[in-house]
């Protein structure tokens, strides 16, 4: 058997958190929070937020075996 795996993330920038100059570090948090969910072996859609709470974007990582 051979493992696939997906993974794809769409965010979006248009919201007060990304229109300071701190616009790196907001992207850089959802980033972060995403690795630490895959290092800890979730799987499956999730929905990304930024700092004031607000959905940004989603992500889906998925594992198989063929």
């Amino acid at each position: 058997m051979t493992t696939q795996v997906t993974f794809t993330m769409q965010i979006k920038t248009s919201n007060d958190a990304y229109q300071d100059q701190n616009h790196r570090a907001e992207m850089s948090r959802i980033l972060q929070l995403m690795i630490e969910r895959l290092e800890e072996g979730e799987e499956g859609h999730f929905t990304l937020y930024d700092t004031n709470g607000n959905r940004v974007g989603d992500a889906v990582f998925e594992v198989w075996e063929v």
